[in-house]
């Protein structure tokens, strides 16, 4: 019976960080280019546009997983 704890091997992780490039890339693209906006509701009840912070947040995901992928690939 295999262990369900075993280390996973460096192809699974470079295929599971190249998946969830594909989906980051994916959830940016509409948003740099105006299609989605992102907002929170602060304290008075206005709306206040967060976008830009969305976007800066998932280029450094992009970055770290770009990142990790060229250390699998070693």
């Amino acid at each position: 019976m295999p262990d369900s704890a075993a280390k996973p091997s460096r192809e699974s992780c470079r295929l599971l960080v190249e998946a969830d490039l594909v989906r980051f890339k994916a959830d940016l693209a509409p948003l740099e280019m105006g299609e989605v906006r992102v907002g929170e509701c602060i304290s008075n009840g206005d709306w206040h546009d967060i976008t830009s912070a969305a976007i800066a947040s998932q280029k450094r995901i992009i970055s770290t997983l770009e990142s990790i992928l060229r250390l699998l690939g070693d």
